[in-house]
């Protein structure tokens, strides 16, 4: 019960963190939103959270800081498709040559601000879902069939009787 509870506290917690750092970027207050994204970094080492401090600071206006974080998510996220690579690509070299990239209109704060994944770009979404709990991954159901299925065997071989007419009341002869 415990271990439930605990287990519970942390996506909670990451989530407000989350939530918070999607508020502050909103509202203007870069450098708070940026350092809470940092934060949940440190703590899930989910690269997506520093493509989300490049978007933290292009919606800021801070191009060259946004585009210096988007080189460092390319850098660390090596499972980005080629036509997701090539979009961040773009981004890149848009922010660097003083524009906003397409697709980014100025209502894009609000929608920030109301959005769960802090982005309008379908490449960032594909990561931010909170990992479900140890019971609702395939990999622990799988496993305990694995312990139950040779916990059978095994208590099959071991109490298996050595006679090998099986513990039969009728005679049995052994044919040599």
């Amino acid at each position: 019960m415990l271990w439930a509870s605990l287990a519970q506290a942390a996506p909670d917690k990451l989530h407000d963190k989350s939530k918070t750092a999607r508020m502050e970027c909103a509202a203007g207050d870069f450098q708070t939103g940026v350092r809470l994204l940092a934060e949940i970094w440190g703590e899930t080492r989910n690269p997506m959270y520093i493509y989300h401090q490049g978007r933290c600071y292009e919606q800021n206006r801070q191009h060259a800081r946004a585009a210096e974080r988007f080189r460092e998510y390319l850098r660390i996220d090596k499972g980005m498709w080629p036509d997701e690579v090539e979009e961040l690509e773009a981004r890149i070299a848009a922010l660097e040559a003083g524009g906003r990239p397409p697709g980014n209109g100025a209502g894009e704060k609000v929608a920030l601000a109301k959005s769960e994944t802090n982005i309008t770009s379908p490449l960032a979404s594909r990561q931010l879902a909170p990992t479900p709990p140890i019971h609702q991954r395939w990999w622990f159901w799988t496993g305990v069939g694995a312990v139950v299925a040779g916990t059978v065997l095994t208590l099959l071989i071991v109490n298996r009787d050595s006679n090998p007419c099986g513990g039969a009341s009728r005679t049995c002869v052994e044919i040599n």
